[in-house]
Formats: C-alpha cells, structure tokens, sequence
C-alpha cells in the first residue's frame, strides 16, 4: 500500500527522513514538499494511497500542500514545536482527521482530534559513542517555570552547570547570570 508524506526536506535534519525510512519497512511512501524531488502534490500518484500525513517543518517556514480537499483518504498531522508556532499548527490541524502533537501539556491548541505522540528517536543517528568524554551528564535548554526550587535557585547563581567524571560534586560556571535571567526570577 502506499502512504502519502509531506514534509519539507532539510539537508542534517532527521526527523522527516526518519519518519519516511520506518514507514518505508511498511508502505510505498511518496514523500513531496520543499526540497523533494515532488514538491507537489499534484505530481504524485495516489490512487491506491492508504493515508496521508503530514510532517511539521523544521525550518520554521509555512509551507503547505494545495488539494488537500481532493483527498479522500485518512490524513494525519504530527507536529513537533506547538509552542513556537500555535496558530499555523491550529492551521494545519483543521485539516486533518486526526493531529498528533509532541508536546504533551500543548494539545489545548487544537479544536479538532488530538493525540499526544512523542518524538522519535533514530537510532540510526542517536546511539552511544566510545570514547574519552569530559562530562557524564550535560542540562541543555532553559529552566522553566516548573523546575525546582533548588534547581531554579541554582540557575539564578549559574550560567551552566554540569557534573564532571573526574569530581564528585556539581561544579558551577561562576560567570554572572545574563538580565534575562535576573529578570524572569522575579
């Protein structure tokens, strides 16, 4: 059977290509959109498409797919960074039958059928590596408001801070927080 994906197609980006290739083991997959040799889908053949879904872009451009509504198969959306872009996702969801977010606690967004899917992770790309290393566990991100008091407090003393394989206890970058820290501690 084949399956329909759109999705824009970003040269060191997995998640698409991740996507695609798994479905691969189990269905034709037509991927088109920016970057493929299909963009649209008016190139492609879907007589005989089992389903259609649509990937979220990771470039944080707006691209989407024209004859949607021709369609008269399943269609799913799987989007990733509700948080950065509410509206288009909300956008994007109107047409679907069924929208999967990653973002556990952002599934409010939507006003159609939703269901929280979490985030893949390729082990084609995601595995260990042997060799020497510095640090055994490394916090990237920001703190956000539900991190604990001692974490948050922290934060407030430390730009970064880590635990390193060779000291028993966390070590702290003693640089002076940035304002924008100081200003969302209030």
């Amino acid at each position: 059977p084949r399956a329909l994906v759109f999705c824009e197609r970003i040269d060191n980006e997995s998640f698409c290509e991740s996507i695609i290739r798994e479905l691969g083991a189990y269905y034709d997959v037509r991927p088109f959109g920016p970057g493929w040799p299909e963009e649209n889908l008016s190139q492609l053949e879907v007589e005989g498409a089992r389903f259609y879904i649509e990937l979220d872009s990771a470039s944080g451009k707006f691209h989407r797919p024209t004859g949607l509504d021709q369609l008269r198969l399943p269609k799913f959306g799987w989007l990733i960074d509700t948080h950065k872009k509410p509206a288009f996702h909300r956008d994007i969801s109107q047409g679907m039958d069924l929208t999967f977010y990653t973002m556990k606690t952002w599934g409010h967004v939507f006003d159609r059928p939703a269901m929280w899917l979490p985030l893949h992770a390729d082990l084609r790309i995601f595995h260990p590596v042997e060799g020497p290393r510095d640090l055994d566990l490394v916090f990237v991100g920001s703190h956000s408001w539900r991190a604990s008091r001692r974490s948050t407090a922290k934060g407030r003393r430390c730009r970064s801070w880590h635990t390193r394989s060779d000291a028993p206890s966390t070590t702290c970058s003693r640089e002076a927080p940035s304002s924008r820290w100081r200003s969302s501690s209030r």
